[in-house]
């Protein structure tokens, strides 16, 4: 009987597995080694170096887009800021509720919210002028020409005044734009409302971290569950339509452009791997979180290593102004198989050049070969009509 390896091709002899520590710069944030953590820092995750389910999708293009996109590249870009904070925002309203939502970001102060604003010296002496007294001579510090403001006209709403209300209001939180803020609750209510699920975020733990050693070819892995329930583990991710298809068939293109079978199967090789390390070790050792919280993560986590093999769901919600929202079980079929496949073969990779390059950056390189017709899509020869 063939395998999907048979099938692909590909040297699928089982070798005797040598553990590769994964290359790191000098000052940077080591891997752990195999556990599971609850509430560790997402910048110190994503500063840790080693073999992930975003890397391999990297790998696949070149080595070289994985060196320059991860860690190891010391001018590597980070990505926008605002989207970046927009997105944690999110995750944070879904996965963690309005409460933790709530204490940890706020509303940007936004001029545009108010009318009749005094901004400027100028804004505030035509409003002395205007309540019928006289404005301060020209050249008046505006601390004074305010003072003159608030005897003139006492319900003035002076932006410093506002600025400073708000920052005491909302010290130490995130500010995010008014307009993104509302929309994050609507996309919210589109999941807690929704029959189908409403308990995918409840009931278990949000941002769980994976370490683990890849049992068949060494690589150092790790993973970002965004919510870990006692027989699944859910992932939220957001899918664009610009071309108006169908919504069902939007997530089809979307689950196959981004190649989100890929994390699902590298988060299913991880539980099992550290499940089976919290067995072996009694559950105690390899398990992380705050000191508060630890003698119930230990328990849970006992029984949840008990647990048959989890299901996956996949939470899509539409960007813009309508936040579509449609759960997706990732079964385990055809296309699950052939992508296990591929991670085994980009994991081997990975290896390779880790061994080859450590941090240095990863060279790619491949013998010249030939321009091939039938390797040409249509558009080479599309020169328009020729008269």
């Amino acid at each position: 009987m063939q395998t999907v390896g048979d099938i692909l091709g590909g040297d699928t002899t089982e070798q005797p597995v040598v553990l590769v520590p994964p290359p790191s710069r000098e000052g940077a944030v080591q891997w752990p080694g195999p556990g599971i953590h609850f509430g560790l820092d997402e910048d110190t995750y994503h500063a840790i170096h080693a073999c992930s389910a975003s890397g391999l999708k990297d790998l696949s293009m070149s080595s070289m887009d994985y060196w320059a996109k991860s860690v190891l590249n010391p001018d590597r870009e980070d990505e926008d800021t605002v989207f970046k904070t927009l997105g944690r925002a999110y995750h944070v309203r879904i996965l963690e509720g309005r409460a933790r939502f709530q204490s940890g970001f706020g509303r940007s102060l936004e001029k545009g919210d108010y009318e009749g604003l005094i901004v400027t010296i100028d804004d505030a002496n035509q409003a002395i002028e205007k309540a019928g007294y006289t404005p301060p001579k020209k050249g008046t510090p505006k601390p004074a020409v305010l003072r003159a403001l608030a005897e003139a006209v006492p319900d003035a709403l002076v932006w410093d005044a506002l600025v400073e209300t708000h920052a005491k209001a909302n010290e130490g939180k995130t500010l995010i734009p008014s307009k993104s803020y509302n929309r994050i609750e609507v996309a919210a209510a589109m999941i807690e409302g929704d029959p189908y699920l409403k308990q995918a975020f409840t009931g278990g733990y949000p941002e769980v971290t994976l370490f683990w050693w890849c049992p068949r070819t060494g690589a150092p892995m790790k993973a970002r569950i965004d919510y870990l329930k006692m027989r699944t583990f859910n992932d939220l991710k957001s899918f664009s339509n610009p071309v108006g298809r169908p919504i069902e068939r939007a997530i089809d293109f979307t689950i196959a452009s981004r190649k989100y079978y890929l994390p699902t199967v590298v988060y299913s090789e991880g539980i099992a791997a550290v499940k089976q390390q919290i067995k072996e070790l009694g559950g105690l050792d390899c398990i992380h979180g705050p000191d508060d919280q630890l003698k119930e993560l230990r328990h849970w986590v006992w029984e949840w290593a008990h647990q048959p093999e989890p299901e996956c769901l996949m939470v899509f919600q539409q960007t813009g102004n309508a936040p579509v929202t449609r759960g997706r079980r990732m079964t385990r079929g055809t296309t699950y198989e052939v992508t296990s496949f591929a991670v085994q073969m980009l994991k081997r990779r990975w290896v390779e050049c880790a061994k080859e390059f450590g941090s240095d950056p990863w060279i790619d390189v491949a013998p010249i070969r030939d321009v091939v017709d039938d390797e040409m899509p249509m558009s080479a020869t599309d020169y328009g009509t020729i008269d």
